[in-house]
Protein backbone atom coordinates (compact mmCIF):
# COMPACT_ATOMS: atom_id res chain seq x y z
CA UNK A 1 0.00 0.00 0.00
CA UNK A 2 2.69 2.40 0.87
CA UNK A 3 4.43 1.71 -2.52
CA UNK A 4 0.83 2.57 -4.35
CA UNK A 5 0.83 5.73 -2.46
CA UNK A 6 4.21 6.77 -3.23
CA UNK A 7 3.68 6.12 -6.95
CA UNK A 8 0.05 8.26 -6.89
CA UNK A 9 1.56 10.79 -5.23
CA UNK A 10 4.63 11.16 -7.68
CA UNK A 11 2.32 11.23 -10.58
CA UNK A 12 0.07 13.41 -9.10
CA UNK A 13 3.36 15.93 -8.56
CA UNK A 14 4.52 15.43 -11.98
CA UNK A 15 0.46 16.63 -13.26
CA UNK A 16 1.16 19.29 -11.11
CA UNK A 17 4.24 20.48 -12.96
CA UNK A 18 4.36 23.63 -15.16
CA UNK A 19 3.77 22.71 -19.00
CA UNK A 20 6.20 24.62 -20.46
CA UNK A 21 6.65 23.25 -23.91
CA UNK A 22 10.62 22.29 -23.64
CA UNK A 23 10.49 19.18 -22.21
CA UNK A 24 14.47 16.85 -21.86
CA UNK A 25 14.12 12.82 -21.54
CA UNK A 26 16.64 10.57 -20.35
CA UNK A 27 17.18 7.36 -18.28
CA UNK A 28 19.58 5.93 -15.51
CA UNK A 29 20.06 2.66 -14.32
CA UNK A 30 19.96 1.57 -11.26
CA UNK A 31 21.97 -1.76 -10.37
CA UNK A 32 21.04 -3.73 -8.04
CA UNK A 33 24.44 -5.48 -6.98
CA UNK A 34 27.91 -5.02 -8.19
CA UNK A 35 28.77 -7.10 -11.75
CA UNK A 36 30.85 -9.62 -9.96
CA UNK A 37 27.96 -10.95 -8.23
CA UNK A 38 25.38 -11.55 -10.79
CA UNK A 39 24.77 -15.12 -10.80
CA UNK A 40 25.20 -15.15 -6.92
CA UNK A 41 22.31 -12.32 -6.54
CA UNK A 42 18.77 -13.87 -5.28
CA UNK A 43 16.59 -10.96 -3.86
CA UNK A 44 16.12 -9.96 -7.56
CA UNK A 45 16.70 -12.76 -10.12
CA UNK A 46 13.17 -12.77 -11.27
CA UNK A 47 12.63 -9.03 -11.59
CA UNK A 48 16.25 -7.13 -12.79
CA UNK A 49 18.38 -7.85 -16.18
CA UNK A 50 21.00 -6.86 -17.47
CA UNK A 51 21.33 -3.88 -19.31
CA UNK A 52 24.01 -1.22 -20.84
CA UNK A 53 24.41 2.36 -20.55
CA UNK A 54 27.37 4.47 -21.48
CA UNK A 55 28.96 3.74 -18.43
CA UNK A 56 28.53 -0.47 -19.47
CA UNK A 57 27.05 -3.38 -18.56
CA UNK A 58 24.60 -3.34 -14.96
CA UNK A 59 22.41 -5.73 -13.68
CA UNK A 60 19.47 -4.07 -12.18
CA UNK A 61 16.37 -1.97 -13.05
CA UNK A 62 16.44 1.58 -14.82
CA UNK A 63 14.17 4.37 -14.51
CA UNK A 64 12.93 6.84 -16.93
CA UNK A 65 12.49 10.22 -16.53
CA UNK A 66 10.88 13.55 -18.46
CA UNK A 67 11.41 16.65 -17.07
CA UNK A 68 10.80 20.85 -18.09
CA UNK A 69 12.71 22.78 -18.52
CA UNK A 70 12.73 24.25 -14.57
CA UNK A 71 14.00 20.62 -13.57
CA UNK A 72 10.62 19.34 -12.11
CA UNK A 73 9.75 15.83 -13.60
CA UNK A 74 7.00 15.93 -14.98
CA UNK A 75 6.67 11.97 -15.84
CA UNK A 76 8.46 8.97 -14.84
CA UNK A 77 9.10 5.13 -15.43
CA UNK A 78 10.63 2.10 -13.35
CA UNK A 79 11.38 -0.91 -16.06
CA UNK A 80 13.46 -3.90 -15.73
CA UNK A 81 17.34 -2.86 -17.19
CA UNK A 82 17.40 -4.58 -20.77
CA UNK A 83 14.25 -2.04 -21.43
CA UNK A 84 15.57 0.11 -24.88
CA UNK A 85 15.38 4.16 -24.07
CA UNK A 86 13.20 4.12 -27.43
CA UNK A 87 11.13 1.30 -26.62
CA UNK A 88 7.23 2.50 -28.05
CA UNK A 89 5.36 1.27 -24.47
CA UNK A 90 8.26 3.03 -22.35
CA UNK A 91 7.68 6.62 -24.36
CA UNK A 92 3.72 6.15 -25.04
CA UNK A 93 3.57 6.29 -21.31
CA UNK A 94 6.44 9.65 -20.73
CA UNK A 95 4.69 10.76 -23.35
CA UNK A 96 0.69 10.97 -22.31
CA UNK A 97 0.23 14.18 -20.82
CA UNK A 98 2.58 16.51 -22.82
CA UNK A 99 2.79 18.37 -25.92
CA UNK A 100 5.73 20.32 -26.96
CA UNK A 101 9.35 20.00 -27.76
CA UNK A 102 11.53 17.52 -26.28
CA UNK A 103 15.11 16.60 -26.52
CA UNK A 104 16.80 13.62 -26.17
CA UNK A 105 20.18 12.02 -26.87
CA UNK A 106 20.47 9.42 -29.84
CA UNK A 107 19.12 6.35 -27.98
CA UNK A 108 15.64 8.31 -28.40
CA UNK A 109 15.92 7.95 -32.09
CA UNK A 110 12.53 6.01 -33.05
CA UNK A 111 10.62 5.10 -36.36
CA UNK A 112 7.59 6.38 -34.26
CA UNK A 113 8.28 9.75 -34.56
CA UNK A 114 5.72 10.86 -36.76
CA UNK A 115 3.56 9.22 -34.47
CA UNK A 116 4.26 11.22 -31.47
CA UNK A 117 4.74 14.56 -33.78
CA UNK A 118 0.96 14.04 -34.54
CA UNK A 119 0.03 14.43 -31.17
CA UNK A 120 1.28 17.09 -30.72
CA UNK A 121 5.18 16.09 -29.28
CA UNK A 122 8.38 17.22 -31.09
CA UNK A 123 11.27 14.99 -30.23
CA UNK A 124 14.60 16.30 -31.10
CA UNK A 125 17.83 13.87 -30.81
CA UNK A 126 21.10 14.61 -32.07
CA UNK A 127 22.14 11.85 -35.57
CA UNK A 128 24.07 9.03 -35.63
CA UNK A 129 27.42 8.77 -37.64
CA UNK A 130 25.62 6.95 -40.83
CA UNK A 131 22.94 9.64 -41.16
CA UNK A 132 22.15 12.63 -43.26
CA UNK A 133 22.76 16.20 -42.07
CA UNK A 134 19.72 18.10 -41.96
CA UNK A 135 19.24 22.09 -40.99
CA UNK A 136 17.98 22.55 -37.25
CA UNK A 137 16.52 25.64 -35.89
CA UNK A 138 19.05 26.92 -33.59
CA UNK A 139 16.76 27.51 -30.45
CA UNK A 140 16.38 23.37 -30.95
CA UNK A 141 20.59 23.66 -31.38
CA UNK A 142 20.65 25.74 -28.30
CA UNK A 143 18.43 23.22 -26.08
CA UNK A 144 20.15 19.79 -26.96
CA UNK A 145 23.75 21.59 -25.65
CA UNK A 146 21.30 22.14 -22.45
CA UNK A 147 20.47 18.41 -22.34
CA UNK A 148 23.10 17.76 -19.51
CA UNK A 149 20.66 19.25 -17.22
CA UNK A 150 18.58 16.04 -16.95
CA UNK A 151 21.73 14.90 -15.95
CA UNK A 152 22.17 16.90 -13.03
CA UNK A 153 18.74 15.80 -11.80
CA UNK A 154 19.52 12.26 -12.13
CA UNK A 155 22.87 13.24 -9.97
CA UNK A 156 20.49 14.68 -7.52
CA UNK A 157 18.43 11.61 -7.21
CA UNK A 158 21.93 9.79 -6.63
CA UNK A 159 23.87 11.58 -3.88
CA UNK A 160 21.03 13.36 -2.46
CA UNK A 161 18.43 11.17 -2.16
CA UNK A 162 20.47 8.17 -2.59
CA UNK A 163 18.01 6.29 -5.30
CA UNK A 164 20.91 4.16 -6.18
CA UNK A 165 22.81 1.48 -4.35
CA UNK A 166 22.22 -1.94 -3.82
CA UNK A 167 21.57 -2.88 -0.40
CA UNK A 168 17.74 -3.68 -1.00
CA UNK A 169 16.86 -7.06 0.66
CA UNK A 170 13.31 -6.78 -0.63
CA UNK A 171 12.07 -5.76 -4.25
CA UNK A 172 8.84 -3.94 -2.72
CA UNK A 173 10.99 -2.34 -0.63
CA UNK A 174 13.41 -1.24 -3.15
CA UNK A 175 10.74 0.12 -5.53
CA UNK A 176 9.19 1.74 -2.57
CA UNK A 177 12.87 3.58 -1.64
CA UNK A 178 13.16 4.74 -5.34
CA UNK A 179 9.35 6.27 -5.28
CA UNK A 180 10.10 7.50 -2.32
CA UNK A 181 12.88 9.51 -3.79
CA UNK A 182 11.48 10.91 -6.65
CA UNK A 183 8.81 11.58 -4.53
CA UNK A 184 11.26 13.83 -2.23
CA UNK A 185 12.89 14.83 -5.29
CA UNK A 186 9.52 17.34 -6.10
CA UNK A 187 9.96 19.00 -3.13
CA UNK A 188 13.22 19.99 -3.90
CA UNK A 189 14.03 23.90 -3.63
CA UNK A 190 17.55 23.63 -5.51
CA UNK A 191 16.22 22.15 -9.17
CA UNK A 192 18.26 22.93 -11.93
CA UNK A 193 17.08 24.51 -14.64
CA UNK A 194 18.10 25.81 -18.42
CA UNK A 195 17.60 29.12 -20.35
CA UNK A 196 17.15 29.83 -23.59
CA UNK A 197 17.54 33.43 -25.13
CA UNK A 198 14.83 32.16 -27.78
CA UNK A 199 12.40 32.62 -24.74
CA UNK A 200 12.37 36.06 -25.00
CA UNK A 201 10.86 36.35 -28.65
CA UNK A 202 8.66 33.15 -28.00
CA UNK A 203 5.43 34.22 -29.68
CA UNK A 204 1.99 35.22 -27.32
CA UNK A 205 0.10 32.58 -28.94
CA UNK A 206 2.68 29.70 -28.10
CA UNK A 207 0.36 26.48 -26.72
CA UNK A 208 0.22 26.05 -23.14
CA UNK A 209 2.94 28.78 -22.04
CA UNK A 210 3.58 28.70 -18.42
CA UNK A 211 2.26 31.16 -16.29
CA UNK A 212 4.49 32.47 -12.90
CA UNK A 213 2.23 34.87 -10.03
CA UNK A 214 4.11 37.88 -9.70
CA UNK A 215 4.03 39.97 -6.52
CA UNK A 216 3.63 43.73 -7.31
CA UNK A 217 2.94 46.97 -5.48
CA UNK A 218 -0.89 46.02 -6.89
CA UNK A 219 -0.28 42.58 -5.52
CA UNK A 220 -0.53 39.19 -6.85
CA UNK A 221 -1.15 38.50 -10.89
CA UNK A 222 -0.60 36.33 -13.66
CA UNK A 223 1.98 36.90 -16.42
CA UNK A 224 3.28 34.48 -19.70
CA UNK A 225 6.51 33.18 -19.07
CA UNK A 226 7.78 35.24 -22.31
CA UNK A 227 6.69 38.31 -20.36
CA UNK A 228 8.54 37.37 -17.50
CA UNK A 229 11.82 36.94 -19.11
CA UNK A 230 11.55 40.18 -21.14
CA UNK A 231 10.73 41.86 -18.02
CA UNK A 232 14.15 40.82 -15.91
CA UNK A 233 15.71 41.36 -19.38
CA UNK A 234 15.02 44.77 -19.87
CA UNK A 235 15.77 45.45 -15.85
CA UNK A 236 19.34 44.29 -16.52
CA UNK A 237 19.49 46.32 -19.67
CA UNK A 238 18.65 49.57 -17.62
CA UNK A 239 21.00 49.16 -15.29
CA UNK A 240 23.89 49.93 -18.07
CA UNK A 241 26.09 47.23 -17.39
CA UNK A 242 26.96 43.83 -19.06
CA UNK A 243 24.61 41.71 -18.99
CA UNK A 244 25.55 38.66 -17.27
CA UNK A 245 23.76 35.17 -17.63
CA UNK A 246 24.00 34.06 -13.89
CA UNK A 247 22.79 37.24 -12.68
CA UNK A 248 19.94 37.14 -15.45
CA UNK A 249 18.79 33.80 -14.01
CA UNK A 250 19.52 34.52 -10.11
CA UNK A 251 17.14 37.73 -10.98
CA UNK A 252 14.15 35.34 -12.61
CA UNK A 253 13.98 33.71 -9.28
CA UNK A 254 13.48 36.73 -7.42
CA UNK A 255 10.56 37.24 -10.02
CA UNK A 256 8.83 34.37 -10.35
CA UNK A 257 6.77 32.23 -7.72
CA UNK A 258 5.51 28.81 -9.22
CA UNK A 259 1.92 27.97 -9.00
CA UNK A 260 0.32 24.82 -9.98
CA UNK A 261 -1.18 24.96 -13.95
CA UNK A 262 -5.40 24.24 -13.83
Amino acid sequence: RCMQLLYLMGQIRGRLAQATGFYFVGSKKLPVCDNRRIHSHKVFKDVAKRGKTSTGWFFGLKIHLIINNIGEIVNFVITAGNVMDNAKGVLDQLFRFIQGKCFGDKGYISKYFEHYYRQGIHLVTRIRKNMKNRPMDWCDKMMLFKRGVIESVNDILMTVFDIDHTRHRSPINAVTHMLGAVLAYSFYDSKPSVFNPAFLNMPETYPKLTLFKLTKEGGPFDIPINQLYRAAFEQLKNNEKDINLTEFESLLEVYKKEIPRE
